[in-house]
């Protein structure tokens, strides 16, 4: 449809424009990398906290305040092998698992 002076389409100012935010990603790496027990070791608080379970490395800093059971029993595990304390809790829960995949960043080396 042309406006009245023949100049081009007709454009309706009235319909407002959707403006939708962009989706949020959580950025994944595009290999996965393996860490030291050192390195682990250096991620031993709140503000950085990582923990190993079954050979894998997690980063749990984001889920801290997330944990049904509490921060504190995650900052427990906070630069440490937490195998033992998270198989004995939630090994074999699907939600759990699925919740700890999420936090996967790497292998120990």
């Amino acid at each position: 449809m042309e406006d009245a002076k023949g100049d081009g389409p007709k454009t309706d100012e009235s319909v407002p424009v959707k403006d939708e935010p962009a989706p949020t990603t959580v950025p994944v790496p595009a290999t996965k990398t393996s860490y030291t027990s050192a390195e682990v070791a250096r991620h031993n608080n709140k503000a950085s906290c990582w923990t190993v379970v079954r050979g894998k490395v997690y980063d749990a800093t984001g889920f801290l305040s997330q944990h049904k059971g509490g921060a504190g029993n995650i900052l427990k595990l906070c630069g440490k092998d937490g195998s033992a304390f998270f198989v004995d809790r939630h090994g074999g829960k699907q939600n759990q698992e699925a919740t700890l995949d999420s936090l996967y960043i790497g292998e120990l080396a």
